[in-house]
């Protein structure tokens, strides 16, 4: 069995170059506005065309707020959602069944429209930059990503998270975050866990009893 003692630092680090980029990159256009306004000296020379390849001027106030933004002790940390897919979030059915209309096998597939999922993941306050854990044993048909579950009509007493994974620290201001999660080495069993053949009056059948982890 493959244990992922995982400290979120190290993610951030492998992080950090992409994003002191995009931090670079707000103080840069904070910079350039600067220039611009000041050598506009007409409101003909500041007025930005249509087309322009010019940065829009930022108002002080709006200054204030990036610089605020790349400050903020909390700007990172895991906000990062485990679970996009099948929520009111991606729903676009016609009768407004979420969980039908974007299983999990689906998000395999495509791109979200109103956000991210991931394992063990972090992300900026802004879910902008988000950054997490893709895994392979080398047996499963996708990488894992994300974690599994059941929908609502999927499991016998609803949804379910098929999947071991515990968070064991964090700081308040998520300097220092650590979490598990245990991958097998044989091949997850997602259609054993997905046909499960269970009624509600049934136990639920987690991944444990799959027996996946007994030869470890």
């Amino acid at each position: 069995m493959q244990e992922y003692h995982f400290s979120f630092n190290e993610l951030l680090q492998k992080s950090a170059f992409s994003f002191y980029k995009v931090t670079e990159k707000m103080s840069s256009l904070v910079d350039i506005n600067k220039r611009i306004s000041k050598d506009s000296t007409t409101e003909g020379q500041s007025k930005r065309p249509r087309y322009s390849d010019t940065f829009p001027v930022l108002s002080e106030r709006d200054e204030h707020k990036v610089n605020e933004h790349l400050n903020d002790p909390l700007f990172w940390g895991p906000y990062l959602s485990e679970r996009q897919w099948g929520t009111v979030r991606e729903d676009y059915s016609l009768n407004g069944n979420c969980w039908d209309h974007l299983t999990y096998a689906e998000a395999t597939r495509q791109a979200y429209h109103w956000g991210e999922d991931g394992l063990l993941g972090v992300s900026d306050k802004f879910g902008i930059l988000c950054a997490s854990l893709a895994l392979w044993n080398r047996k499963d048909p996708l990488l894992k990503e994300r974690l599994f579950g059941l929908t609502g009509t999927e499991g016998n007493h609803g949804e379910d998270v098929k999947e071991l994974y515990y968070y064991m620290d964090n700081t308040p201001k998520h300097t220092y975050m650590k979490a598990m999660y245990r991958y097998p080495h044989a091949q997850f069993p997602y259609d054993e866990l997905l046909n499960h053949g269970r009624t509600s009056a049934d136990p639920e059948l987690e991944i444990l009893d799959t027996g996946v982890f007994d030869s470890h």
